[in-house]
């Protein structure tokens, strides 16, 4: 069971993750200024 709740998020991670991107690159902007 917690093999695939782990999977699961993985899973939800690289769906994320080019969402994300442009997000975090925006906040590193802010962040260094």
């Amino acid at each position: 069971a917690l093999i695939g709740e782990a999977g699961q998020v993985l899973r939800r991670g690289h769906e994320l993750g080019p969402v994300l991107a442009p997000i975090e690159r925006r906040l590193l902007k802010l962040v260094s200024g």
